[in-house]
């Protein structure tokens, strides 16, 4: 899934950003700059006959979902109408760091966004130089790779190749994901404003499908849009499992870190604690790629992503899958800046259940 690389607050921060190399900051720019530089209409890359058909199917997919969000009422401002073409496979890689023992996480604070905990790094070599400072503070690290970003509106935010490469649903639900940052982004509270993003996006490519299906008058239209909503359903449903697992892991191994047990002891038990809470997953879909080794950093990136899915879908139920509604209360929360905005969530789940 697609991961907020506030490269804004690189720009803003610069005099408080430790990286190991000197020129991290410069780089960021550089990398960032050529992105914003290499940008071109969409409609124009359409129009171009060099243009490849592949490309232009995913651009004109990349024009009606970012329509769509604006339908629905996500404030797109001029994002996702320009495209940049990138030579990379990963756009950019993203660092976490969490202690062994306990699930506290090495963070970092930007203005704007508030505390985060992870870095992005346009260069591998930049985050895996940073691991072994980490790695001496007793952390372990996890690093990703990511292939979108958002600057919360303070640019003009183009589609990438990274993000084009890939199946129609995904890229539909990449789009409305990243808009919906620029709609709703509560400072300090990453794993609301992620997980809330990844229901926006999920649910936001379902209902998208839907109206592409309900529009199609011929069977090649219909067949292909059925295909797109199934992918999406499925993506879902897959999300909203994965949460559950990521639940049960978390909850099992906060029991062990919060036991008596000594430091070693904890370490040395934690692998059984993991493998007992992932092991039905695992055989459920075995050419699954997470949850394979345990590493703290790794759980709670997975975790801020996937944290009370079902609450955020019930809440949209209980509006009728109506957008406006659910937004709304969504919007509400961001603007009372509550220290915990879950709980507030929990409360317009109960009112909305009176």
């Amino acid at each position: 899934m697609p991961l907020v690389l506030l490269l804004i607050a690189i720009f803003l921060t610069a005099a408080f950003l430790t990286g190991c190399s000197p020129l991290y900051v410069v780089r960021a720019a550089y990398e960032e700059g050529k992105i914003l530089l290499g940008r071109e209409s969409i409609p124009d890359v359409i129009a171009d006959p060099s243009t490849s058909p592949e490309v232009r199917e995913k651009l004109e997919l990349v024009m009606r979902a970012r329509n769509f969000a604006e339908s629905i009422g996500l404030s797109a401002g001029e994002s996702f109408t320009q495209y940049s073409h990138i030579e990379k496979d990963v756009l950019a890689w993203v660092m976490l760091a969490c202690k062994k023992d306990a699930f506290e996480p090495y963070t970092w604070w930007y203005p704007v966004v508030g505390t985060v905990p992870y870095k992005g790094y346009f260069e591998k070599e930049d985050a895996e130089c940073d691991v072994n400072r980490l790695e001496q503070r007793g952390y372990e690290v996890w690093i990703r790779g990511t292939e979108a970003f958002s600057t919360l509106g303070w640019f003009n935010d183009p589609v990438l190749t990274t993000t084009i490469k890939h199946e129609g649903h995904d890229v539909a639900n990449t789009v409305i994901h990243e808009i919906f940052h620029q709609t709703v982004w509560i400072p300090g509270s990453v794993d609301f404003n992620e997980s809330a993003a990844n229901v926006i996006g999920n649910l936001g490519a379902i209902t998208f499908f839907e109206q592409e299906l309900s529009q199609c008058t011929e069977e090649e239209c219909r067949a292909k849009a059925m295909a797109l909503l199934e992918g999406a359903k499925r993506n879902w449903e897959i999300e909203k499992e994965l949460g559950t697992v990521l639940t049960e892991v978390k909850q099992s191994l906060e029991a062990l870190y919060s036991s008596e047990a000594t430091s070693v002891e904890k370490i040395a038990k934690r692998d059984e604690v993991f493998l007992q809470s992932v092991s039905a997953f695992n055989e459920k879909y075995p050419k699954a790629k997470v949850l394979r080794e345990l590493n703290n950093a790794a759980i709670l990136q997975l975790f801020i992503y996937r944290k009370e899915l079902p609450l955020f879908e019930s809440l949209f139920l209980k509006c009728n899958s109506d957008w406006s509604c659910f937004l709304g209360k969504l919007r509400q929360i961001a603007k009372a800046e509550a220290p915990d905005p879950y709980t507030m969530l929990k409360e317009s789940m109960l009112k909305e259940s009176q």
